[in-house]
């Protein structure tokens, strides 16, 4: 060849080198897509994404003979283009690329609903706050970034409500420590400590929880049955016999710390001294009813025998029939009572 033709087609030589690396560049990012794994996450699909946009500039067509460009009619001009192949496997790779971005980014939006910890919804809100930065940085259609902004709203709202119901509940457990320390013989003072220190353990929110209430319902039931002890008691002190006020006085004196307000300690101290009284005053109250009756009929029987002596021997005394006659008129009770005055008069006589 003619060496000045050579030196002449030398520099178009380069330009054609370079067309052909530019075309190899262009074809890796495909090799890369057509190999991806079925599992590919988002960040290399998105990272590669970009890249398979580009297109090639027009093509260039290069007359070797006088080395000036031509419209592309002569017969001696070359070109540097990628071949109808390599532009199906391009278009190819980019739509599967764009159905991988599409799939992972649903399954990213679906995986909100069956995330269930704290753990898991924070992780997750960093994993789709990252994509969407990626996504925006991109020329990806906006449904996909719709699709993301919406799961990470639900995961929000899912993180929220489960902080929400753990700090409920973490309320809940504190209250029911506060309830379970209160023992069988609690005081009314524990009782009020106890619902002032769960009270300010709540707000309106927890108080419309069932467990809270029926917490709350039981110590105030309880509470309130330590008071009718008092009128049940009361109750009880009715007809009472010494035995029975023994038992009910061990039993009430046993109670008796636990009322710690004014007005039911002193019903109960009343209580305690009314049993007291009955216990050392009254032990045998129906065994003396009896008794009582009994020495009434013996007391008159003495005293109509007496009287009956001292009828005999003073029949002429006037004075004393008397006396006896008018005695005699008298009701049981009073002549009773009188015999009583006399004989009490008689051993005064008899001591001096």
């Amino acid at each position: 060849p003619d060496p000045t033709q050579l030196e002449a087609v030398k520099p178009k030589k380069q330009q054609i080198l370079g067309g052909i690396k530019k075309i190899e560049s262009w074809l890796k990012p495909i090799e890369t897509a057509e190999n991806l794994p079925d599992d590919v996450n988002l960040e290399t699909l998105i990272n590669i994404y970009p890249h398979l946009q580009i297109q090639l500039s027009k093509p260039k067509t290069f007359n070797l003979v006088n080395n000036s460009k031509s419209s592309g009619s002569s017969r001696t001009s070359d070109i540097v283009y990628p071949t109808q192949q390599q532009k199906q496997r391009h278009t190819d790779a980019l739509k599967n690329v764009q159905d991988k971005i599409n799939e992972v980014v649903e399954k990213l939006g679906e995986k909100s609903e069956s995330l269930k910890t704290e753990q898991e919804l924070g992780g997750y809100q960093v994993e789709v706050q990252t994509a969407i930065e990626k996504i925006t940085q991109t020329s990806l259609p906006q449904n996909l970034l719709d699709t993301l902004n919406y799961s990470l709203q639900v995961a929000k709202r899912k993180l929220n409500e489960i902080q929400y119901h753990s700090e409920i509940k973490q309320s809940l457990d504190k209250i029911e420590i506060f309830y379970k320390t209160l023992s069988n013989n609690a005081t009314q003072q524990e009782y009020i400590d106890t619902i002032n220190e769960i009270e300010k353990l709540t707000n309106d929110i927890l108080k419309q929880e069932s467990r809270y209430q029926q917490i709350i319902n039981d110590i105030e039931t309880q509470s309130q049955n330590l008071v009718q002890k008092i009128a049940l008691w009361e109750e009880r002190l009715r007809g009472i016999t010494k035995n029975q006020a023994l038992e009910l006085s061990q039993e009430v004196s046993q109670q008796q710390n636990r009322f710690t307000k004014t007005e039911c300690s002193e019903q109960v101290q009343k209580i305690i001294e009314q049993l007291n009284h009955i216990i050392l005053e009254n032990p045998h109250p129906e065994e003396n009813t009896i008794k009582k009756q009994d020495d009434a009929d013996l007391t008159l029987e003495i005293i109509k025998h007496k009287l009956a002596e001292i009828q005999n021997k003073s029949q002429e005394n006037e004075t004393e029939n008397q006396i006896i006659t008018l005695f005699q008129q008298l009701s049981s009770e009073r002549q009773q009572k009188l015999y009583q005055t006399l004989a009490a008069f008689v051993n005064n006589q008899e001591e001096k």
